[in-house]
């Protein structure tokens, strides 16, 4: 599952975007404050993570590249 984006309202944790999710699922949840004044615009910074979380579930499937060929590759490009 992707990270979202939440803020805390009163003592707790709100998500600033629906999930589809059946009622009553537990999660675990990983706390890090980020900075409001980042500058990545939100649509960007959606992009991004669902970029990450793509490529996380590529490489789960064995979809993915040694990292050494990878360079051997790029080096080799005129």
């Amino acid at each position: 599952m992707a990270a979202l984006r939440a803020h805390v309202q009163n003592g707790r944790i709100v998500i600033d975007e629906p999930v589809d999710l059946p009622e009553g699922t537990a999660l675990d949840v990983d706390l890090h404050p980020v900075d409001a004044d980042d500058g990545i615009p939100p649509e960007a910074r959606k992009q991004v993570l669902r970029a990450i979380d793509e490529g996380l579930a590529a490489a789960r499937r064995g979809e993915h590249t040694d990292a050494e060929e990878f360079v051997n590759e790029l080096l080799a490009e005129p």
